[in-house]
């Protein structure tokens, strides 16, 4: 999955929040109640501490007692592997801003390149002395390469 042709970029990036949105939560990008529906809500794919705050803030509107279950969908149709806590999705490098087309993939196919991504980068990470190259972009949208150190623990998949 991770070819030669291909970079890891955040999912995040500057002036991914829609203005306007409440609440903002750090790390949940676009939380937003989904109009004329009791509890059905909508998130950008957040970041490992945007998770625990979506819960945290579900927990506190439900009040006493809490919330006794939550249904987590992603609607991605494209791998997304977390490094370090954040999302990182694939891009080709000749086209950095531009999601990758899987228009209609079926979810086990998503899971299931999700874990090659994730087996990739540990390869990678170990053939370089546990560092793997990512992208990232500044508040101009210049994208900028940049090298990490990492542990097997440090990489996730939903």
């Amino acid at each position: 999955v991770l070819t030669s042709g291909c970079m890891l970029k955040p999912d995040h990036f500057p002036g991914c929040q829609a203005k306007g949105l409440v609440p903002q939560l750090q790390g949940a990008t676009n939380l937003r109640v989904v109009p004329n529906t009791a509890m059905v809500y909508g998130v950008a794919i957040p970041t490992l501490t945007g998770i625990r705050a979506v819960l945290d803030w579900l927990a506190a509107r439900a009040g006493p007692g809490g919330v006794e279950r939550v249904l987590w969908v992603s609607l991605r149709e494209e791998p997304v592997v977390y490094i370090c806590g954040l999302p990182y999705v694939l891009r080709n490098m000749d086209r950095p801003f531009q999601n990758l087309e899987y228009t209609g993939i079926e979810h086990e196919r998503v899971h299931q390149m999700e874990a090659r991504l994730k087996a990739d980068v540990l390869a990678e990470a170990a053939a370089h002395h546990s560092s793997v190259v990512l992208h990232d972009e500044d508040d101009t949208g210049h994208l900028f390469a940049k090298c990490v150190r990492l542990q097997p623990a440090d990489v996730l998949t939903c």
